[in-house]
């Protein structure tokens, strides 16, 4: 066996044991009416590769074969006649692990991004609810979409958030970290209870901050050298509104990021009880590597309907094999796979009126938001997509006077591949992240390092039985001695190119150890 044939065949074993992508992206093909909890029905596919690790029905409900942890992204228009509560929550076999709640009149978005564990033969599923008069817990797609995928059986991740928050008005918070619901980043990042977390380890992380608040606000990431914010204003001084922001970032050991708020008057605190609960802050590793793009469009649009330019780039990790980002906001797409889209942006509307924003795959409309309101507010045109080698993806809004502001502070796209579970990266740790692919790898390397040490064995059984033989030859004496000394330098060159090959072996297998620590 050749040194070649030995790398060629750990590349193909690293190939051959890649997880699955294991996604599911839907929407529910009607509106609801109800005037109490509904579950979000799931009776329109756009693609699902979950078979091998959940059972997705056309009630909305997912049942779960494999543990581990999965990411859902919900979200829906929902109306009132009046001003009055809209909800969000996800569920996990009946008990609830996150609440939106929304006031509002009219049509307004209410979205949910988190990821959490499930155990296998749970179920999880989203469900909404709208009260006052005329209620629409959802819109029909494409007002409404869902999408679900498996991360992983392990993930590097905090939760927690912020139990007593500094209630000071009209001036700039931090908040706090003075709970942990569940933490297995420790060796991945520190935290303070002042709401300072520093990364351990180079690499990228999601950031999933959200909060509720009342009256006109603000919530941003300070991530130096960025900052990311929201605006949710509001002419009605006692609505609650929800703030979101969930950003990939990619970040060096030693590198500090924070949330903060501004608030005219309430703050929503942290519960151990999700049902309570009115904040959370997810954090999770990603991995040493991570496709992602973030540009921003450098002038506002005035009023009307506009496509969000692309014309500075602040971070670009895919390169062109992925996808090709153009001036004019459009996007490429150079590699078939599921993406994540999110371009978040403000938006002002002179009076009393509805913001919109709408993204397109190819032309067809794939989400469109709604925010009735006045003056400046927050819109998020968000989505995991499926998509094929050259497609073509992009966003409009529309405002009557400001469709957004310019960037990057104010509005901003991330556009990431989002790979599946990959062997090749083992910076999370295999026996966490990917334990049953690890144990594969590892039984194959043992098995070639077992038949290696063989093949050198039986190379030296061989030589001792022909020198007896060729010793017993003695009118060939001559001839045998010359064979004998071509056996034995064969054997040496054996011996060096097979411990060459062991040493080979041993250091794949350190990667792969070093991974699972």
């Amino acid at each position: 066996m050749k040194l070649l044939v030995l790398f060629i065949t750990i590349a193909l074993l690293l190939a051959v044991t890649q997880a699955e992508h294991y996604a599911f992206m839907g929407a529910c093909k009607s509106h609801s009416r109800s005037k109490s909890w509904a579950t979000y029905c799931l009776n329109r596919v756009f693609s699902n590769t979950m078979g091998k690790v959940a059972t997705v029905s056309s009630n909305g409900k997912i049942k779960v074969k494999k543990s581990g942890y999965y990411r859902v992204n919900a979200w829906a228009i929902q109306h009132s006649g009046n001003e009055a509560d809209r909800f969000a929550r996800v569920m996990v076999s009946g008990k609830i692990v996150r609440v939106n709640r929304v006031q509002d009149t009219g049509w307004t978005t209410n979205r949910i991004e988190m990821t959490f564990y499930v155990k296998a033969g749970e179920t999880f599923w989203v469900d909404y609810m709208a009260s006052g008069s005329n209620p629409y817990p959802w819109h029909a797609f494409s007002h409404s979409s869902f999408s679900a995928m498996f991360v992983g059986g392990h993930i590097p991740m905090l939760v927690g958030g912020c139990k007593n928050p500094d209630r000071g008005l009209k001036s700039w918070k931090n908040q706090c970290f003075d709970t942990v619901r569940s933490n297995t980043m420790k060796d991945y990042l520190s935290y303070t209870k002042a709401g300072v977390f520093t990364a351990k380890k180079d690499g990228y992380y999601k950031v999933n901050g959200w909060l509720s608040m009342q009256a006109g606000n603000h919530y941003r990431l300070v991530a130096p050298p960025q900052t990311w914010a929201t605006h949710g204003n509001s002419n009605t001084m006692n609505r609650w509104r929800h703030h979101d922001l969930n950003f990939v970032y990619q970040l060096k050991k030693g590198q500090s990021f924070r949330f903060s708020y501004w608030s005219y008057r309430a703050i929503g605190a942290y519960a151990d009880e999700a049902s309570d609960s009115r904040q959370e802050v997810q954090i999770s590793y990603e991995g040493a590597e991570k496709r992602v793009y973030k540009g921003y469009c450098s002038g506002h649009r005035r009023g009307g309907w506009h496509v969000y330019c692309l014309d500075k780039e602040m971070f670009n990790s895919m390169g062109e094999q992925y996808m090709v980002p153009s001036n004019n906001g459009h996007l490429k797409i150079t590699k078939a796979g599921v993406y994540n889209f999110r371009t978040q942006a403000i938006q002002h509307f002179s009076g009393h009126g509805t913001t919109h924003s709408i993204f397109y795959v190819n032309g067809k409309n794939m989400g469109q938001n709604y925010y009735l309101d006045k003056n400046w507010r927050d819109n998020i045109a968000q989505g995991y997509l499926q998509l094929k080698e050259g497609d073509d993806v992009y966003v409009k809004f529309y405002a009557n006077n400001y469709a957004f502001h310019s960037g990057p502070y104010w509005s901003h796209m991330e556009f990431s591949f989002e790979e599946a579970l990959n062997l090749m990266d083992t910076s999370g740790g295999l026996t966490k992240r990917h334990g049953k692919e690890s144990g594969q790898l590892q039984k194959l390397l043992t098995t070639i390092e077992m038949k290696l040490k063989g093949e050198m064995k039986a190379a030296e059984i061989k030589t001792r039985e022909d020198s007896k033989i060729l010793k017993m030859k003695k009118r060939q004496f001559e001839d045998a001695t010359a064979a004998q000394d071509q056996e034995s330098t064969d054997l040496e060159e054996l011996k060096i190119r097979i411990n060459s090959e062991l040493e080979l072996i041993a250091k794949v297998k350190a990667l792969v150890k070093n991974g699972m620590n």
